[in-house]
Order: C-alpha cells, then sequence, then structure tokens
C-alpha cells in the first residue's frame, strides 16, 4: 500500500477511514482527490482522512482501512468480524519460525505471505466458479486459436502446392521441403507470438490507472510460448503430409 494523500496518524481522528485510489474514482467519479470527503456506511457517518493506492484485486468494490473498532460498528452485526491479522517480523527472523510459534499460542492459524497468497488461491479455486469461467475461456480461446491458425497455414499449404510441386520436379528432396514447411511455421508464430504478447502488454500499460486488475508473469508468456509451438507444430505436421503425398506431375496437368 502506498499513499496518495494523508497521514497514517489520521486515522485516529472521529469516523476516520482511508479509501484506496480505485475506490475514490468509484464514488466520485471525475472529481478531484481531496480530503475530508464524508459518506455514509452502513447508516454511520465516515470521513475519507487518506487515499492510498494498492494491488488490484479480482473485487471491484472500493477498499476502506480504518481502526479495528471502527470496522466493528461500520460492518453488519456477525458472529466473527475478524479476518485475519496481519504481522511484520523483526528483520532476521525465521518467518516459518515465528508462524509457527504465534499457531502454538494463539490456536489459531498463521501463514507466510507466500503461503497466505497460496491458501487464497486455493479458496477460490474451490469454492468460486472463477476458475471454472476462466478455464472455459482459455480452453475456447486455445481451440478456437488452433482452428483459425491451423486452416490459415494449411490453406497457404495448400495455395502453394503447385510450387512445391515444382520444386519436386526440380529433385528437391522431401526434406528439403518439409524443412520450408517448418521455417515458414517458425517465422509465422514468432511473429504472431510477438504481435500477441506485444499487444497484451500495451492492453496492461493502457489499464494500469483504472480499476482493472492486469498481470503478465513470465509463467504466462511460458505457456502462450508453448501453446503456439503446439498449434505451429499441428499445422506443419497436416501440412508436411500433403506435401510428402504431392505428385510432381501434378504440376504439369492443365
Amino acid at each position: 500500500m502506498r499513499y496518495e494523500l494523508g497521514n497514517l496518524a489520521d486515522i485516529r481522528n472521529p469516523d476516520a477511514v482511508i479509501v484506496d485510489k480505485a475506490g475514490y474514482e468509484y464514488m466520485w467519479p471525475g472529481q478531484p482527490h481531496e480530503l475530508g470527503r464524508e459518506f455514509e456506511l452502513n447508516d454511520r457517518r465516515a470521513v475519507v482522512v487518506g487515499i492510498c493506492k494498492i494491488t488490484r484485486t479480482f473485487q471491484s468494490q472500493p477498499m476502506l482501512y480504518t481502526t479495528y473498532s471502527r470496522a466493528v460498528q461500520f460492518a453488519p452485526a456477525e458472529r466473527h468480524l475478524l479476518s485475519f491479522i496481519m504481522v511484520k517480523a523483526k528483520p532476521g527472523e525465521n518467518l516459518q519460525t515465528l508462524c509457527n510459534r504465534i499457531t502454538r499460542l494463539t490456536q489459531h492459524a498463521a501463514y507466510t505471505s507466500k503461503q497466505f497468497k497460496s491458501v487464497t488461491v486455493s479458496y477460490f479455486m474451490k469454492y468460486t466458479g472463477i476458475p471454472i469461467n476462466f478455464g472455459i475461456s482459455v480452453v475456447l480461446g486455445f481451440i478456437v486459436g488452433t482452428a483459425i491458425a491451423g486452416q490459415t497455414f494449411f490453406n497457404f499449404t495448400l495455395e502453394n502446392l503447385r510450387y512445391f510441386g515444382t520444386l519436386k520436379a526440380m529433385g528437391a528432396a522431401d526434406g528439403t521441403l518439409l524443412r520450408m514447411i517448418v521455417f515458414q511455421a517458425a517465422v509465422v508464430g514468432s511473429i504472431g507470438y510477438g504481435l500477441g504478447v506485444g499487444a497484451a502488454s500495451l492492453f496492461g500499460w493502457a489499464t494500469k490507472h483504472t480499476e482493472l486488475a492486469f498481470q503478465l508473469p513470465w509463467q504466462l508468456l511460458v505457456l502462450s510460448a508453448g501453446a503456439v509451438i503446439l498449434i505451429c507444430v499441428g499445422s506443419a505436421l497436416v501440412s508436411m503430409l500433403k506435401v510428402i503425398r504431392l505428385e510432381p506431375a501434378i504440376v504439369f496437368r492443365s
């Protein structure tokens, strides 16, 4: 979390809250960032004493920060109002040892930052429809992309069969023609992969100041490269079969 306006000490003021930048722009669109704005939260008065910038999440609701006692007053009546407590370790402290000590003393689960991320991801994967929806979109996109790319490359081979036949009639070996097809597939795949990654990066750069969450880790780039290679190899194999079965005499027909 990084502060845009305000001071952390002001959180002790009456009815004080700190709101994230995207949430502020959601509640007051097109208005300048300023402190002191008032609004109602579950029929209770809240005053903005700070504006911060945080990492965006899948949820689009504004994020508010305040004291625990005030959060209990803002939140609807429930049995358990405390979700988790953040702890900052001393420099040089072993995080796993600290987690074990907290668990032993409080009888509650304690996680490191990486473990907490893993638990959060597991929750979304197990109890929400996000992985199913995203998975269906990715699978459909892969199937459609494979069909379009494969058909386009195969049509390119069909349109140039007479030239492959000419080369065969001139004595070119099948291996030479196959290397040509593989090289063409590699060039097309590299250009398409570069354009796709570039377009995705530009989209992420264009939306970095919006409420949309965007992340392009290297693992995704590697998986995308693998998918592109798989599509190119499949298209090249189909085209290779057509070229191998090609009779040079087809050039002289007509």
